[in-house]
Parts: structure tokens; sequence; C-alpha cells
């Protein structure tokens, strides 16, 4: 659309339409628009003159694959592309999820789903041996609270269901939001059970937890700890505790614990 007067197709072919628009943002400009073929054919856009491979537009020359830095020489663009492609095909074949395919998946019965899944009560192995699925779980959601809840769903549906084509991470994501407040009623109880206190302080530390004595803390602010793990440690987020800070702070003490912490292994630090 250089010329408005003159408008030209300058052909590059993609895989979809997300696609198109991320490579217009990283190489095109207010002139280009994204159009399908058939819309196109009807506006009876002439090409960009291309008598020869070396007259065609630059842009087209550019590729319409983001590239990791990892990826340098051509074979490996040969295998990322091929990927790609591949998952694209993948996804394509894959309907979309919904409430009836979830019931189907859990074989009409909800109530037992959530039977099983209170075996997961004590589960918190979350970070330190995180699930498949773990980095699509962060990429919703930023607290351990949530990730250790989605990791107890992808592991009772990989135990007990049958899944077909769908990926148990997105299935885990679209139960924990329609079945949020279930969940934290069968996960959460009591827990009595004895851990490992070695691997509750690498659970901590793959959580973001850090040694005390390396946080700088407001001795007379608040802050959530562990308890029974030597040395210990601090979750380097402050909180409120006093109302005249509420709203200076996303969490309260209380609520930062539940967030961050491993039941009866985290406490609020209160101000003295």
């Amino acid at each position: 659309m250089q010329d408005w007067h003159n408008p030209v197709l300058i052909r590059k072919h993609f895989d979809n339409e997300s696609q198109a628009k991320e490579f217009k943002i990283k190489y095109g400009n207010k002139h280009y628009e994204i159009v399908s073929w058939k819309v196109a054919l009807s506006m009876g856009l002439k090409d960009w003159f291309n008598k020869k491979p070396n007259h065609r537009h630059p842009i087209t020359k550019l590729s319409k694959y983001n590239f990791p830095s990892t990826v340098k020489t051509q074979l490996q663009k040969q295998i990322f592309r091929h990927n790609s492609r591949k998952k694209l095909k993948k996804k394509k074949r894959v309907p979309m999820l919904n409430y009836k395919i979830i019931k189907e998946i859990l074989d009409q019965k909800e109530m037992l789903f959530f039977v099983r899944l209170r075996k997961y009560s004590s589960y918190y192995k979350a970070y330190s041996e995180p699930v498949k699925g773990f980095n699509e779980f962060k990429k919703e959601y930023d607290y351990p609270y949530d990730i250790v809840n989605l990791s107890a769903i992808y592991l009772c549906l990989k135990k007990y269901y049958d899944l077909g084509v769908y990926d148990p991470a997105l299935v885990s994501i679209y139960i924990y939001e329609i079945f949020k407040e279930k969940v934290i009623k069968w996960r959460y109880i009591a827990d009595m059970s004895h851990k490992d206190e070695e691997e509750i302080k690498v659970e901590f530390l793959a959580r973001g937890f850090i040694d005390k004595k390396d946080c700088d803390l407001d001795e007379d602010g608040a802050w959530v700890e562990s308890i029974y793990i030597k040395p210990t440690l601090v979750y380097p987020e402050t909180p409120w505790f006093h109302h005249v800070d509420h709203g200076v702070y996303d969490h309260s003490v209380f609520e930062l614990q539940v967030l961050v912490g491993i039941q009866g292994y985290t406490r609020a630090r209160q101000p003295c």
C-alpha cells in the first residue's frame, strides 16, 4: 500500500494469521496490509515486479520463522522449520477443549476425579521435580500455590485417564479454571505426612526462597520464612501487615504465606 492509487501484491505465504502479524510487526510498517489469497484475488491486485528471483521484493527474502539464537546452520534451520510445521499440523487436528470434552475425559464422573485428586493432598514438589506441563503453567500463573495445584491435576490425569490427542497441561489448566474451588477444597486437607527436610529445602530454593542472611530484611517489616529448615529461608517479596501499607504491596504476609509456602513448613513473620 505504498502507493494508494496503485497497490501491489507482495507474495509471502504464512502458516497462519498470527505468524503473518508477527512478521509484519518485525519487518513491515504501516504500508503493509495482511490479506488472504481469496481477498487478494477479489481485489484484482497486481504482483510486485518479479521477473527473476533476484527481482523479488526484499521483504520476501526474510524468514517467517523466529529462529532461536542456538539455531545457526542451514541444517538446524531446516529441522526447526520441520518441527514447527509438524506442531502446527498436530494442533490443527486437535479439537478445541470445552466442558463437554472435559466430562468425556473424566468418564462423566467428576466426583471420582476429585476423590482421586485428594490422594495428591500432600504433593508439593512442583518446582524441584517439574512435570512436563510446568512451563505452560508458568505462562498462566505466577505463584507456587497455583502451579502445585495444576501439577497435582496433571499427575492425576496422567495416572488415571486417557486424554487421547489432548495436551495434559492444557486439560489441567482448563479443569483448574472451571473447578478451582473444588480443587482447593479436595486438595487442601490437614497434611500430617512425613517429609524429608532436605527435599523440602530443595523445593523452597526452587520456588525462589533465599538464605535469610543474604536477604536485606526490614526488622520492622513482615516476611514469609521457612521453619524446621536450616538455614532459615526467606521468600524475597515484601508483603504488608499493617493496613496503612495496604495497596503499597501486592499481598498481606498471610496471603503470601499461602501463595509461596509449603504446608507445615512456612510461617508469616509479623513485625514486633
